[in-house]
């Protein structure tokens, strides 16, 4: 017989299982501190002239393993599947260091505010529209579950301040 602890590890078990198939294939979501557009940034985005930057998994090894932003900008960021096999971009923390306007693989809307983990299947490019919100320094995984920890970094982003000189008086 199983004891009452071994059931209750074993529904919320089966309650996280049933929550990540109420997502889009290529994104793992958790609403809760994601930081949200009061202001209206987003809708005043022109996406055409924001830095696209690419990030590349190839042979388990994603390039660059560090990559920079910079706060309060725009960034177009394409995550680029070069094996034949599934990986994953799990960055808890800096989902909730970005305003997301779209992610999915073709740019268009998640209807989910914060994404924790995206799927990148053999082959596939996710295109990722945020604007930087929070400065800080995020790792991100090859792991489908990044918060259980324990895990190998694959590597991280940093979210730089403004320089100085851009910073109004």
């Amino acid at each position: 017989m199983f004891s009452r602890c071994s059931i209750a590890v074993m529904i919320a078990a089966g309650a996280l299982l049933a929550a990540c198939s109420a997502v889009p294939d290529s994104v793992r979501a958790l609403s809760a501190a994601c930081p949200t557009d009061s202001s209206g940034a987003l809708g005043k985005v022109n996406w055409k002239q924001a830095e696209h930057i690419r990030i590349r998994v190839r042979q388990g090894e994603y390039t660059p393993m560090v990559q920079h932003f910079v706060q309060g900008r725009p960034y177009v960021l394409s995550l680029v599947n070069g094996d034949t096999q599934t990986h994953y971009f799990s960055a808890p923390g800096f989902a909730r260091a970005v305003l997301t306007d779209t992610l999915r693989p073709g740019g268009g809307k998640t209807g989910r505010d914060c994404v924790n983990t995206v799927t990148l299947k053999a082959g596939q490019t996710v295109t990722w529209r945020f604007i930087a919100a929070h400065d800080g320094r995020y790792t991100y995984y090859d792991n489908a579950f990044a918060l259980l920890g324990g895990l190998i970094p694959s590597g991280t982003v940093v979210i730089d301040e403004p320089p100085a000189y851009l910073l109004e008086p």
